[in-house]
């Protein structure tokens, strides 16, 4: 068993290494001096300062909610999966098949609630974005009908 952890340990070094050094192997910037413009591209779509109009608070306050649950639904599904190794390797063990059913329980429970946020969230940000004026990313635009001057 203690191979198998230390085997596992390895894999998931391995892996994160390779998910940062992919830019590097991918050659994503082509050129040395090209780094800054790119970086100044991403900072400016990010914060406003670039070529695009700034972004409001409320669509910067949205992004890092939605982003932060993001990140809670992928905790979720580990601890899905991480339940599901417990019960596999329980071994007809009562006591790890219980905690890894309570587990997974616990687990389907915040899943869902994390994805009752994140929807209430999406249609709040939207619905603040579409009274404030800003261009929503989900609203289509509006076109009036003949007889009609507005929308």
């Amino acid at each position: 068993m203690k191979s198998f952890k230390n085997l596992f340990i390895i894999c998931c070094t391995v892996l994160a290494l390779a998910t940062l050094a992919m830019p590097l192997i991918t050659s994503a910037v082509t050129a040395p001096g090209d780094t800054l413009n790119k970086l100044k591209e991403v900072g400016g779509e990010a914060y406003g300062t670039g070529t695009e109009a700034p972004r409001s608070v409320t669509e910067i306050v949205g992004g890092i909610i939605k982003t932060g649950l993001s990140i809670l639904g992928i905790v979720a599904a580990i601890l899905i999966i991480y339940a599901g190794y417990l019960w596999m390797t329980g071994r007809g063990k009562e006591e790890r098949i219980n905690k890894a059913k309570e587990t997974l329980e616990a687990a389907i429970i915040g899943l869902i609630i994390i994805m009752a946020a994140y929807a209430i969230t999406y249609f709040v940000v939207d619905r603040i974005l579409t009274a404030s004026g800003s261009p929503s990313s989900s609203a289509p635009p509006c076109t009036p009908v003949p007889p009609a001057t507005t929308c």
